[in-house]
């Protein structure tokens, strides 16, 4: 599976969390976490999306996306609870714009826009930039490989920003354009198998300016790093078979002492962690979140494939402008959403889901986890359908509150307005009676 299933979890300064997401008709709504962890329902705030599109959020917690539409303009949106304003970046009468990799980021009052242009048979990597609503003009940063079009950026402690691409030769790129617009490509390596090319990579920056770099290649998962003084990227090292990583994709989760790379074996999440700065990796293990639980599909459409209890996974983008922007860094992340939601690795409870396997590694990670493990138990599947059912129920009676309060409120405005009627018939009639009087 690869990971453009646009699902954002956005915690604003508040701590109000709210969910934008692209429904079954290709609008892009919102929804928020109430108090009583129950999201809203969603309301549709923009329309006629040919997907993917990208979201950040600035200091201020406004929301800005970027999403290309189907007649072929790419529009910003800028949102918050007041507003929803909207302005094209680019606009073409006759040919639909076509824009894959499409990826953004808010860096110190400055909006970073990336995303892969099709030119003809060719796929142009363009950036342009915002700074109080003045748009830059596209710029050309290098061709980029149609089949793999996923464009990743970050910004270090300097406030540079650092884009990560697989280019036409199929080879990772990175190009750091520093605050006055200068731009310099740093090398990763060359890929001389042409048969087994770069199909994904994830990238982040940690708190220290450390840069992690993970990617698919030759059916393997790999991870390189360095830091903002090497001028170049470190050896690679290989963390573990992947069966078809074509049709799949690894992510970085950086957590305090702490790496974590997941990815899809057989549609389902596993991952591996290093706590030695990468030097060494556990050995891969499935993801489990603990609460099992399905989906409402009306609204969240983008369900992972396998529906059983067991994994019901979303890839979430999780932007946090809350205390734990430091502590928990990552571009893309398993999660669910289901009341209200969960992510892997937030609370440390991506273990194994089986029984008598859970990872227990040390320095070296030895790790003691099992290819064929056991599945759970019986009445550990009854326990867990019992969850489901009780979810819901709780779910349903929330709904059943917010509508019996939604009916009182509407029985209270029609009172009112029945009220304002009466009141103005009577105005109505005195205004007759006077107006008899003066004939």
């Amino acid at each position: 599976m690869k990971g453009t299933n646009n699902q954002y979890i956005f915690k604003l300064s508040s701590g109000e969390i709210l969910n934008l997401f692209l429904d079954f008709s290709n609008n892009i709504c919102v929804s928020y976490l109430k108090n009583k962890l129950v999201w809203s329902l969603p309301k549709i705030i923009i329309e006629n999306v040919a997907p993917p599109f990208c979201a950040c959020i600035s200091s201020e917690d406004v929301i800005h996306i970027f999403s290309p539409l189907s007649n072929g303009n790419l529009r910003h949106t800028i949102y918050t609870h007041e507003k929803v304003y909207s302005t094209p970046i680019l606009f073409s009468r006759n040919n639909p714009i076509v824009c894959n990799g499409i990826n953004c980021c808010y860096i110190n009052d400055t909006i970073h826009l990336v995303y892969s242009l099709r030119y003809g048979d060719k796929y142009i990597l363009t950036y342009q930039s915002i700074v109080k609503e003045e748009i830059s003009s596209p710029e050309a940063l290098g061709h980029s490989d149609k089949e793999a079009p996923c464009v990743n950026i970050s910004s270090d402690s300097s406030h540079n920003l650092h884009v990560l691409f697989i280019n036409s030769l199929k080879n990772p790129e990175h190009i750091q354009i520093s605050s006055n617009n200068q731009k310099t490509r740093i090398p990763i390596f060359e890929s001389n198998d042409r048969t087994q090319p770069i199909s994904f990579m994830d990238f982040v920056i940690d708190i220290n300016d450390i840069f992690h770099l993970c990617l698919l290649a030759n059916n393997s998962l790999i991870y390189i790093k360095k830091s903002s003084v090497e001028q170049n990227w470190g050896n690679s090292i290989k963390i573990s078979n992947v069966e078809d990583d074509k049709n799949t994709s690894s992510h970085l989760t950086l957590k305090t002492n702490k790496i974590l790379i997941n990815w899809f074996s057989n549609n389902k999440p596993v991952y591996s962690a290093s706590n030695n700065d990468g030097l060494s990796w556990s050995s891969p293990a499935p993801i489990n979140l603990k609460k099992q639980a399905t989906y409402n599909n009306e609204y969240y459409p983008n369900n992972l494939y396998n529906r059983t209890p067991y994994f019901p996974y979303l890839l979430i983008h999780y932007r946090s402008n809350s205390n734990d922007k430091a502590s928990f860094i990552s571009n893309t992340v398993p999660g669910i959403l289901y009341n209200d939601f969960k992510l892997a690795f937030y609370d440390d409870e991506a273990v194994p889901i089986y029984n008598n396997t859970n990872i227990s590694t040390n320095n070296n990670f030895n790790a003691s986890y099992k290819n064929t493990p056991t599945p759970a138990k019986k009445d550990n599947i009854h326990e867990s359908f019992k969850s489901i059912f009780m979810d819901t129920l709780s779910s349903l009676k929330e709904g059943l509150e917010n509508t019996t309060e939604l009916c009182n409120e509407n029985r209270r405005a029609i009172s009112r307005i029945e009220k304002q009627l009466f009141e103005l018939e009577k105005d109505v009639v005195l205004l007759m009676k006077k107006s008899f009087q003066k004939e």
